[in-house]
């Protein structure tokens, strides 16, 4: 069994960070408290897994999650950085 190495950038620490601080602030839970983010990234060569950026995943006011809203997101991403995938 070979093993495969995974880069977690602190873009992507931070994000987490950032996202779960703020959700703990607010006053009211969003979908029932639940935390979802997407992690963008690529692989290498030799089969690494860069994990590069990130993103909160938004839901809507009835808790369902926007898959408007993540489609939106990633198509800016693929502008941005065209080799990050999800």
């Amino acid at each position: 069994m070979s093993t495969k190495r995974i880069a977690l950038h602190p873009l992507v620490m931070l994000n987490l960070s950032d996202h779960y601080i703020r959700h703990q602030q607010q006053s009211t839970a969003v979908a029932n408290g639940r935390l979802l983010g997407v992690l963008l990234g690529n692989e290498g060569k030799d089969g690494s897994l860069q994990l590069i950026n990130s993103f909160e995943f938004a839901f809507q006011d009835d808790g369902v999650p926007d898959l408007s809203y993540l489609q939106t997101r990633l198509e800016q991403q693929s502008v941005i950085l065209p080799n990050e995938y999800l």
